[in-house]
């Protein structure tokens, strides 16, 4: 029944109510939390897709608990799932930023884009979304030539996808365009 729930909630997440996503990724949680193990991926999971959602109504403190307490439930287990120990440190990254709190964010996403890659089973976006976001942050944090290179691999990634979809590829060129600028770079792109 708490698998329903969650299901409900990013269904309803995905067509934008947002209200109603809450409750049921709430109501999952709890139903998940009385007749799971409490040690199954499954619940950190729910977490996650929740603190997604308060983060998308604007409820970052909730958003960056949920996220917390999915993250330590994963690091908990023996062999938490790589995707989604990545997805969670991601999503926590996402809502430090917001707050403001910069904290540990580098070696947050260093660590889900080596998850990712190690696992060898995600998905090429989640992967390029990951070393977008280190870029962003590497680039923030005043190192140019690292952000560059995340982006770049970004970029490679996302050129793969449904033949290059231009509104993937148009955040992670702006951010090139902005480095590049600033490191004095013209003409064409290489690494």
């Amino acid at each position: 029944m708490g698998l329903a729930y969650e299901i409900l909630g990013l269904a309803l997440e995905g067509v934008g109510e947002l209200e109603e996503a809450r409750e049921k990724m709430q109501k999952a949680v709890q139903v998940l939390e009385r007749s799971t193990n409490p040690k199954a991926p499954v619940i950190a999971e729910t977490l996650s897709y929740l603190g997604r959602v308060h983060m998308k109504l604007g409820d970052l403190e909730r958003a960056r608990e949920a996220h917390e307490e999915s993250l330590r439930r994963l690091r908990e287990m023996d062999r938490p799932p790589a995707n989604s120990l990545a997805f969670t440190l991601n999503e926590l990254c996402i809502v430090l930023c917001r707050l403001g709190k910069p904290h540990e964010r580098g070696a947050m996403l260093e660590e889900a884009v080596r998850l990712r890659v190690e696992s060898g089973q995600c998905q090429p976006r989640d992967l390029a979304v990951n070393h977008h976001n280190l870029g962003v942050v590497q680039y923030e944090e005043g190192d140019l030539k690292a952000a560059r290179q995340s982006w770049l691999r970004s970029l490679d990634i996302k050129r793969t996808l449904v033949a290059g979809a231009p509104l993937e590829l148009a955040g992670t060129l702006r951010q090139l365009g902005y480095v590049e600028r600033d490191l004095g770079i013209k003409g064409a792109r290489g690494s």
